[in-house]
């Protein structure tokens, strides 16, 4: 709200007219979202993390392997005869859903199931 003051105040005249409506919605915009009323957010987001803990860890498993093929073809589609930007953009959404499978593996193994990872790993490195 301060720099919608400044702004009023000082930069009006000073800016473009184009720029300065530009500016002055945004932050209209940004000012009304911060007045909604977001105590739902939380719960949402409580209960769709306890709904992907509740998901079993061989789901996590295939999860986390969905992600690594994500991984795998966000890197290789870089070899297909195909235009720069094409590749740019198979490059963004590829690494965006191999993101999004990791975090979402790594919610539903939740730390019990790192742990029981890291043992499997372990047990297989000492034998």
């Amino acid at each position: 709200m301060l720099f919608v003051k400044f702004l009023q105040k000082y930069a009006k005249n000073r800016i473009p007219p184009y720029l300065y409506t530009d500016i002055a919605l945004n932050l209209h915009l940004i000012n009304s979202f911060g007045n909604m009323d977001t105590a739902k957010t939380p719960s949402r987001m409580a209960s769709l993390k306890r709904w992907l803990a509740s998901l079993s860890f061989r789901t996590g498993l295939i999860v986390g392997g969905v992600c690594i093929i994500c991984y795998i073809l966000s890197f290789a589609q870089m070899l297909l005869p195909i235009s720069a930007t094409a590749k740019g953009v198979l490059w963004v959404v590829l690494f965006g859903m191999a993101k999004a499978t990791q975090y979402t593996a790594l919610l539903i193994i939740g730390k019990a199931g790192i742990t029981r990872i890291r043992g499997y790993f372990r047990r297989t490195r000492s034998s």
